[in-house]
């Protein structure tokens, strides 16, 4: 989980940046920080990768619409209300 502090002071960092400038030392700082986001954006990402399982169709006996009991009751997911697909 990435800190909120973390967050909230590279957002600080980049609102200084904009309006007055920064100094070379919140330069520094503003760089590191961003690293550190950046490496446990990639760490997040990664743990969702190794966790997904790919399946092909032939590997499936039901749908999800049928593990869900929505199989029969199938209509437009635009909100239209008609029981067809469109």
């Amino acid at each position: 989980m990435i800190p909120k502090e973390l967050i909230e002071r590279i957002n600080e960092l980049s609102r200084k940046n904009r309006s007055e400038g920064l100094t070379e030392e919140e330069q520094l700082e503003r760089d590191n920080l961003r690293r550190q986001y950046v490496e446990a954006m990639r760490t997040r990402f990664k743990d969702v990768l190794d966790n997904v399982k790919v399946v092909s169709p032939e590997d499936v006996s039901t749908s999800t619409a049928q593990v869900n009991g929505l199989a029969d009751k199938q209509s437009c997911s635009c909100g239209c209300g008609e029981k067809k697909l469109h």
